[in-house]
């Protein structure tokens, strides 16, 4: 057995790789090495001796390692606002030696509305200032709203100055419709169902009888000669407790029944369409009343 002092590579029987503290033994019929260095590597890729190594001989390795290309690496974030990482040059941007670049866009600016910011033209009795301050150009503020004539006024806060004025609403009544114009400048205020004209005249209208056609004369004399139709005879109603007309005695009338209370003192005589008789004077004594005693009928009670 012989113990090695130098490393080295001389070949017993196939053996190469000799480090210091490796044994060489001979058994008779060939060398045996036994190693003097514990995990003493024997080979590399399989390989012994003056070994090269290569990419295509170490396994576990990405594509990457060999490839060098950028298609080839993984996981690579997308750039967000706190993210490093890639970008896509979208429209109106452009990209050249890494720098990214805006190209020029022309941009139309909005009308400006209610509801959409935008551009104004600024007309009259406005200004405006550097920094784009909208005022009102001097003298033209209005201060004060005042209504005129004496009527009721369409404006409250009427005349005070630094006031806010409100503007009344018009309500139509009945007969009276109020149209806005198109532009909605002018109110028309329009009386439904208006008289226009009476009997052919118009403005302030007084009707006297001569207006009036076919009116009868007696309407406008009250004359009894100009009445028309005059009866013969006269047929008067039937009396009742509500009507005036005519009645017959229900029972004979004694002249010693006074009746007086509602005659004059003297005797005299009453007289009702068909009934007559003779109401004695308030000299004889007792009392008596009349009453309607039903359709066409008197009665009499002492």
């Amino acid at each position: 057995m012989y113990t090695v002092s130098v490393a080295g590579t001389t070949s017993l029987d196939g053996i190469m790789q000799w480090n210091v503290g490796d044994h060489a033994v001979y058994n008779g019929t060939v060398w045996q090495k036994i190693g003097g260095i514990a995990n003493e590597v024997t080979s590399v890729a399989g390989r012994t001796g003056d070994i090269v190594l290569s990419a295509a001989d170490i396994g576990g390795l990405a594509n990457l390692a060999t490839s060098g290309s950028f298609n080839d690496l993984l996981d690579v974030p997308t750039a967000s606002g706190t993210v490093p990482g890639l970008v896509q040059v979208g429209a109106n941007l452009t990209i050249t030696n890494g720098v990214l670049a805006a190209t020029a866009s022309p941009y139309t600016l909005p009308t400006a509305t209610t509801s959409t910011l935008g551009g104004v033209i600024v007309g009259p009795c406005l200004s405006v200032s550097g920094p784009g301050v909208i005022t009102v150009a001097g003298g033209s503020v209005v201060n004060a709203v005042e209504n005129e004539g004496t009527g009721t006024g369409l404006v409250d806060n009427n005349g005070v100055t630094g006031s806010i004025a409100t503007i009344r609403s018009l309500a139509a009544g009945p007969g009276v419709s109020i149209v806005p114009s198109g532009d909605g400048t002018t109110l028309t205020i329009n009386a439904n169902g208006a008289v226009t004209s009476v009997n052919g005249n118009t403005s302030d209208v007084e009707i006297d009888a001569d207006n009036l056609p076919n009116l009868a004369t007696v309407g406008m004399t009250g004359s009894y000669t100009d009445l028309l139709n005059i009866p013969t005879t006269f047929n008067p109603p039937v009396a009742t407790s509500s009507v005036l007309g005519a009645a017959s005695r229900s029972r004979p009338i004694s002249r010693s029944q006074e009746m007086a209370r509602c005659c004059r003192p003297r005797q005299q005589r009453c007289r009702f369409p068909r009934l007559n008789w003779d109401i004695p004077s308030r000299r004889t004594a007792g009392a008596a009343s009349i009453s309607a005693a039903g359709i066409g009928s008197i009665s009499v009670s002492a």
